[in-house]
């Protein structure tokens, strides 16, 4: 009991300096070896509690190994004696490094002796001991390189996690949590955001569904004016928006009071319709637009709005600070209130310089007053509880250089990084991005036909593949026959799981278009339609959808996955039809009480929806690097979001399964490979380009690179294939748009034919 209590009190005196929080990490790391939780439970057989404990607390489970260790009964070391085993020893002992048990053996053993007593000589015991892994001993050689590799290469909350301080651990986790990390019923910011944006987006395509475009063309001219009338389409938009207005409200959001400097109660303006501004019209009337505007708020005020409309997305007024930005530089669900001198009786003049595209102003609107209120509940109207979180971090010893990596990263995470990135250059770039989408994407359904693997992977369970490969096919054919929406697709509409705009945005975070224009978005959103890519992604969710509740039913006994997803048996309720209850209607249905419905409603549609975004991919900024979140490096970032979306989630999830001795994940995993191949053959076979000539090793490499079971090895592997070719290490990272581009040089100097250079300059030419 005292050394277990000791590395407890151990734990807790480690604090500020970055060799204690090095050591803390690299001691809680190596209590996760599969291999340590495997002989913990064993030790622990017959004691439940404390089996209980390992699985879910990482400083009790490293105090069970410390405690055990010292005992004698957890030798930590080479024990193998066969000649693989002295093979690996030799080669360690010629390179100077330990194995990680050998490692963790040195510093416990430090630790029982005595040496670490004084904090202040922690790093230099840790100098002293020399106790360096493989991986350890090249990081320090790498220096300045290894620094550089960990930016480019990980994740946004990954760096805030990987500095080891507590503070920004949290900050992390408040946007978004990988697996293993999922230990509480409410979503974190970004997939709660998804999910609000997802719920509110198809009420109101419910509303704009049946409506002509004459039916839209005259509301959207009464309600910029001011002036609505009592059509049923002016009269559901208005209730729409009053209650897009309270949510804001029940969710903290103020507004800042220019003159009080304080935040003060959302305003709630009569016949308020959101303003969304044409930046075109404004930029082609800049004369008329400022005379306008000088009348109500003064020549410089009135020059500063005209900057920030036509620099901005078209969408707001004047942001606060860089917090309350928003997912763009501005937040109409708020701001625009503070234009208190447009009115019924000047509307009209106003109206002309807005956007007369009413689906496009209420989804605009919608996704930012979604982002605005989520952002508040958690962060607080001036983001404060991010400055708190910083200032806590500070003090936790966070070095200058972590708290502005800190801050990037919040930046990347809040969708402000790079907010004042050239506007025109931004377009031009996007632009780029949309063609080169267009040239290599046109069959990129067929990469993703192994998609249900995740389904499969989640559950635990391969069968599950099946039926949602089958489900998605069903849904294609569904499509091109014209057939409407199952009761099940309805359902993953209510619950949030898919909506239109979320299939498209998830496309475009994995194919870059983020930062477009909306003319280029809606290129885009045809593309990914066309080619069938929306219908299979949103069919894939529905599938897991289905196999989520499969899954909890199945294991309503297993407390940690219980756990993960945050509900507990008393949350289920099964209807007849063998499906859970996720609604009100149906929870009372099926025998919940009135007053736990609403709670039991928002837990069971979170667990469904993480269950969903962990076996389907939903990529956001924290899977990507921060510079993977700045327009500026749009071009270079350009096709690598799947590759981090699928480090920070599929493999997590099979890591972290087996950390808990389910090898099912693992074993799933390896079949990405040999469906990558099918899938590859099979388009080859349809459009007369598949490769007979390729010998194995070259059909074995290309299946396993695009299979996604690398992860973000994948582009070490892509450097390796460029020295291949004659290139330079690295050449193939720098995007598509820099690959065509050399084409096109090679092409002018001869250096390539011209069937080469309109194979990959026009779409389809390379089928043909």
């Amino acid at each position: 009991v005292a050394w277990h209590e000791s590395l407890h009190d151990f734990m807790a005196m480690l604090g500020g300096s970055k060799a204690e929080r090095k050591l803390k990490a690299d001691l809680l790391a190596a209590s996760e070896a599969p291999q340590v939780m495997a002989k913990l439970r064993k030790l622990l057989e017959g004691h439940p509690d404390a089996i209980k404990q390992i699985e879910t607390d990482r400083e009790e489970r490293l105090a069970y190994m410390y405690q055990f260790w010292a005992e004698g009964a957890l030798p930590l070391g080479p024990t193998g004696t066969n000649i693989f085993s002295r093979m690996v020893t030799f080669f360690r002992e010629m390179l100077g490094v330990l194995s990680q048990d050998q490692k963790i053996d040195q510093l416990f053993t430090a630790l029982h002796t005595g040496k670490f007593a004084e904090p202040s000589l922690v790093g230099a015991v840790l100098e002293d001991l020399k106790a360096q892994t493989l991986g350890d001993k090249a990081r320090a050689v790498a220096g300045p390189i290894g620094d550089a590799a960990e930016a480019m290469f990980t994740g946004a909350t990954d760096r805030l996690r990987d500095t080891n301080i507590d503070a920004l651990t949290e900050l992390a986790d408040m946007f978004h949590r990988e697996p293993g990390r999922e230990n509480s019923g409410e979503l974190p910011f970004l997939q709660r955001r998804a999910q609000q944006v997802g719920k509110r987006l198809n009420k109101l395509q419910e509303i704009l569904a049946d409506t002509s475009a004459e039916d839209r063309r005259r509301a959207l001219e009464n309600m910029q004016a001011m002036k609505p009338a009592s059509t049923p389409l002016e009269k559901e938009l208005a209730a729409y928006l009053k209650e897009m207005r309270d949510y804001m409200v029940d969710r903290g959001v103020k507004r800042f009071d220019t003159k009080t400097k304080k935040w003060e109660a959302l305003g709630n303006v009569k016949d308020y319709f959101p303003r969304v501004w044409d930046k075109e019209a404004i930029r082609n009337n800049e004369a008329e637009f400022v005379g306008l505007m000088e009348q109500y708020i003064g020549k410089a005020q009135a020059r500063e709005t005209f900057n920030a409309l036509v620099n901005g997305d078209g969408s707001l007024e004047l942001a606060e600070n860089e917090h309350t930005l928003g997912f763009t530089p501005w937040n109409p669900s708020v701001l625009d209130r503070q234009f208190t001198f447009i009115n019924p009786s000047n509307a009209a003049a106003f109206a002309k310089f807005q956007s007369k595209d009413m689906a496009d102003i209420m989804t605009s609107y919608t996704q930012r007053a979604v982002h605005r209120a989520e952002y508040a509940h958690d962060f607080g109207n001036d983001g404060e509880v991010i400055t708190q979180k910083l200032l806590e971090a500070q003090k936790q010893g966070a070095t200058q250089d972590e708290l502005a990596m800190a801050r990037k990263a919040t930046m990347a995470m809040e969708g402000t990084l790079g907010y004042d990135f050239n506007p025109r250059l931004k377009e031009v770039m996007s632009g780029i991005v949309t063609y080169q989408n267009i040239v290599l994407l046109p069959l990129s359904l067929f990469s993703n036909l192994i998609d249900p693997l995740g389904v499969a992977m989640r559950s635990n369970d391969m069968k599950e593949a099946w039926k949602a490969f089958t489900y998605g096919m069903k849904g294609i054919a569904d499509q091109l026959r014209g057939a409407g929406d199952d009761a099940q697709t309805e359902m993953a509409k209510t619950l949030g799981i898919i909506d239109e705009q979320n299939m498209l945005e998830a496309m475009g975070h994995v194919y870059n278009s983020m930062h477009m224009s909306r003319l280029l978005k809606n290129i885009n959103s045809k593309f990914f339609r066309y080619n069938g890519m929306e219908m299979w992604n949103q069919r894939m969710r529905v599938a897991a959808m289905m196999a989520a509740q499969r899954f909890i039913l199945a294991n309503l006994g297993h407390e940690r996955y219980m756990k993960e997803l945050g509900i507990t048996e008393k949350d289920v309720f099964q209807l007849q039809d063998g499906t859970i209850a996720l609604t009100k209607d149906q929870l009372l249905q099926a025998g919940a009480k009135k007053s736990e419905v609403s709670d039991i409603e928002k837990r069971i549609q979170a667990a469904v929806f993480k269950w969903v975004d962990g076996a389907v991919l939903r990529p956001n900024a924290a899977h990507r690097p921060v510079w993977g979140s700045d327009p500026r490096y749009q071009l270079i970032f350009h096709l690598k979001q799947f590759t981090f979306s699928f480090h920070n989630t599929i493999l997590r999830r099979v890591g972290e399964e087996l950390k808990h001795g389910n090898v099912a994940p693992g074993w799933i995993l390896m079949s990405y490979v040999p469906f990558m191949f099918l899938s590859d053959v099979l388009k080859g076979s349809l459009t007369g380009t598949l490769n007979t000539t390729a010998d194995l090793y070259d059909v074995a490499s290309q299946s396993i690179a695009r299979s996604g079971i690398m992860g973000t090895g994948v582009f070490g592997a892509d450097a390796m294939g460029d020295l291949e070719r004659g290139k330079l290490p690295g050449t193939s990272f720098l995007g598509p748009a820099f690959d065509h581009l050399m084409t096109l040089l090679s092409g002018i100097t001869g250096h390539a034919g011209v069937d080469q250079v309109m194979n990959r300059s026009v779409p389809f030419a390379k089928y043909i």
